[in-house]
C-alpha cells in the first residue's frame, strides 16, 4: 500500500489542476478513484483474510469472601436486612421477566409517525401484537418499520421524535402480554 502513496498523491495533485471530472486507476492491486465535489478513495484491491474471534466464556464471580468468624449481632443483622431486600428483589425478578425491551437494529433517525401530521404509531398505555408498527428509522434516506416482536403493553418510550438513535439502543419497553 505503502508503495502507491506517492503515486496517490502525485494523481490527486494533478487531477485537482485539471479540468476533468472525474478519474478511475487500476493497476494490478491498486485502485483509485477521483470526483470533482466528492471524497477522495483509495482502495487496495487485496485479499481479505478472515479473522475468528476467540471463544470468551464468563462465569458469573460470586460475593467477594466473607470472614469464616462473625459475631451473632452481625449474623442476625445480616439475616434481617437480606430479608428485607429479598421481597424487591422478588418484584423486580418478576417485572423484568415480563418485560422486553425492543432496540434499534441500525443507526438512524427515529419517527414516532409515518409523517408530521399524524398520530403516533404508539403511545405509553397502548396494548400492541406482534408485527405492529412501532415506529419508523429514516437510515440513508431508506425509511424502515420497526415492528413489534412481542404481545404487550408499551411501558416505556426510551425515544424522542427525530431524535438520531445508535445501533442496539433501547427503544421501547413492552410488557408481555399473557
Amino acid at each position: 500500500m505503502e508503495k502507491y502513496l506517492e503515486l496517490t498523491e502525485r494523481l490527486v495533485g494533478v487531477f485537482d489542476r485539471s479540468s476533468s471530472d472525474y478519474l478511475e486507476i487500476k493497476i494490478s492491486d491498486y485502485a483509485l478513484t477521483l470526483k470533482k465535489g466528492s471524497s477522495v478513495c483509495a482502495v487496495p484491491s487485496v485479499p481479505v483474510t478472515e479473522v475468528v474471534a476467540p471463544k470468551v466464556s464468563l462465569q458469573p464471580v460470586g460475593p467477594a469472601s466473607v470472614p469464616a468468624v462473625q459475631t451473632k449481632a452481625v449474623a442476625e443483622a445480616n439475616d434481617a436486612s437480606s430479608l428485607e431486600a429479598s421481597a424487591p428483589a422478588k418484584e423486580l425478578d418478576r417485572a423484568s421477566l415480563n418485560t422486553e425491551v425492543v432496540k434499534s437494529p441500525i443507526v438512524g433517525v427515529f419517527y414516532a409517525a409515518k409523517d408530521p401530521n399524524s398520530p403516533p404509531f404508539v403511545k405509553v398505555g397502548d396494548t400492541v401484537k406482534k408485527g405492529d408498527v412501532l415506529c419508523i428509522l429514516e437510515s440513508m434516506k431508506m425509511m424502515n418499520e420497526i415492528r413489534s416482536d412481542y404481545d404487550g403493553i408499551i411501558k416505556e418510550i426510551k425515544c424522542k421524535n427525530e431524535e438520531l438513535v445508535e445501533f442496539d439502543q433501547v427503544m421501547f419497553v413492552l410488557e408481555k402480554g399473557e
